[in-house]
């Protein structure tokens, strides 16, 4: 579970567990960005895309999907997926 107020949120990484990722929002509103991982030399996926990395990066980061989810949604993405979030609303 992740609690937070207006304006907390996570820069855009890709999580290390290199799972599929479900979220669901049970209070508030929080807007999530997400785009494909971009080409790599590494064989390996953990810790190539951490906390606020593609800022970074020669190629600007460009999310290819933006989401808004209320109480009682969900969102649900396959590994591989380097995600933005930001609470837009108290909850």
């Amino acid at each position: 579970f992740w609690f937070a107020g207006r304006g907390a949120g996570a820069k855009a990484h890709m999580d290390t567990h290199i799972q599929a990722t479900m979220s669901i929002q049970l209070a508030g509103t929080k807007r999530w960005r997400l785009s494909m991982m971009g080409p790599r030399l590494a064989p390996f996926l953990t810790m190539i895309y951490k906390d606020g990395d593609v800022y970074e990066r020669k190629e600007r980061w460009r999310p290819q999907f933006s989401f808004t989810l209320r109480p009682g949604e969900a969102l649900f993405f396959p590994p591989g997926f380097v995600h933005e979030t930001l609470n837009v609303d108290e909850g």
